[in-house]
């Protein structure tokens, strides 16, 4: 990584951390430095100084930790900030309104950045405008590093190596299917991103949707926004909210990789159950797609309670297929609430990856997946300290969900 201009000061920033988000990742960073398993020394960042004092001792931090006040819309405050460290972790969205400075500066000045965005139109124009600069200073800039999409993407990447491993060539049809357990909701942050992708997709004069890396050129796979039967696991299916950005990731992961995964094709949807009330429940979460977005029962800044994050759980079902009849099913599965309670914990050992070296061989600037990036290490890490589990099932195996 190129050096900043002055040595850095710290070695990582937690940028938005007086928000929801950022005070659930702070209470890691405590835990993490009482338990002496801290990467490098954080700083916290935020707008007001006094609200990231609160913020420190309430998570438990040391009455060392540095605080820096800065704007996202102030371009001085934002290069002072990045000049100071090795990496930045942030958790201000939505991203294509608050982002693109921060993401500018790491780029310029070779400094590392994860960020928890779900927000595909911003994500390429960022690439098309930072990807260059970012290649030339070294800075790795790694987007979607939370339950979007690092689950999907390390399931196909689980899938994909187990099938080269079996039969030398990958299975290029994918089909995803997510079933989420408890009721914690989503966060005001996450409602307002989505609100801003479709924002975005109807400044660009087309339909919320499928967005793919630019240039690429192969098959796009299905995206559906209506209920469905799926006839091999005999079940309902839904729209599922995170479909889009998943896609993009994991067209996007497929492209680093130089399409080892082949022509892909993916299509991702939510388990709604069998049956009757299966049916009737798909129909309604189709219906809720467009009320999360025009009316959100959460504003920036809210989300669930810690009670609501430690109930839910998920599993993503990932089956790969080929013409010639091959077939094999990778499953994730993981406790705690997905979007807070589970990201959280992802999102810091992607930063901790960045941080302690574990990127793959060779791996330069530019904008990165974090699967891409880290690969088995970070399959590792989650397994270990982030409750994940990792599994495969070949085609005669019954599939439990």
């Amino acid at each position: 990584m190129t050096e900043t201009t002055a040595a850095p000061q710290h070695d990582a920033v937690l940028w938005g951390a007086t928000g929801y988000v950022g005070q659930i990742l702070a209470g890691h960073l405590a835990a993490q430095h009482a338990a002496g398993t801290s990467a490098g020394r954080w700083a916290l960042a935020g707008r007001d100084r006094d609200r990231l004092a609160r913020v420190r001792d309430d998570a438990g931090l040391p009455a060392d930790t540095p605080l820096l006040v800065a704007d996202a819309d102030d371009a001085p405050s934002v290069e002072a900030l990045v000049r100071g460290t090795r990496l930045v972790l942030s958790v201000v969205g939505p991203y294509g309104r608050h982002g693109s400075a921060l993401v500018a500066a790491c780029a310029a000045h070779g400094v590392d950045y994860v960020d928890l965005s779900g927000e595909p139109r911003w994500a390429r124009r960022m690439i098309a405008e930072h990807g260059p600069t970012a290649r030339s200073t070294g800075a790795r800039l790694v987007l979607s590093a939370g339950f979007d999409s690092v689950p999907f993407e390390l399931a196909a990447q689980v899938l994909q190596r187990e099938a080269h491993a079996r039969w030398g060539s990958p299975l290029p049809a994918l089909s995803c299917r997510v079933l989420v357990e408890g009721d914690a909701g989503f966060s005001g942050g996450t409602l307002a991103s989505l609100a801003a992708e479709v924002e975005a997709a109807r400044a660009d004069g087309d339909a919320p949707g499928l967005v793919l890396p630019s240039g690429y050129a192969g098959s796009q796979g299905p995206l559906s926004a209506e209920p469905a039967h799926d006839d091999a696991l005999g079940m309902w299916v839904a729209p599922w909210v995170l479909a889009p950005i998943n896609v993009w990731n994991l067209h996007w992961s497929n492209a680093l990789r130089g399409h080892a995964w082949g022509d892909l094709t993916y299509d991702e949807m939510m388990l709604a159950g069998p049956g009757p009330v299966g049916e009737a429940t798909a129909t309604a979460i189709a219906g809720m797609m467009a009320g999360l977005v025009d009316a959100p029962p959460r504003l920036p800044g809210e989300g669930p309670d810690a009670a609501a994050r430690d109930a839910g759980a998920y599993t993503v079902l990932l089956t790969g297929s080929a013409p010639d009849g091959r077939r094999l099913t990778s499953v994730v599965t993981a406790q705690g609430d997905p979007g807070y309670g589970s990201t959280s914990r992802i999102v810091l050992e992607v930063a901790r990856g960045l941080l302690v070296g574990a990127a793959a061989p060779g791996a330069g600037g530019g904008f990165w997946t974090p699967g891409a990036l880290l690969g088995e290490w970070l399959e590792d890490r989650l397994a270990a300290h982030a409750g994940l589990t990792f599994t495969t099932q070949g085609a005669a195996d019954r599939h439990v969900v």
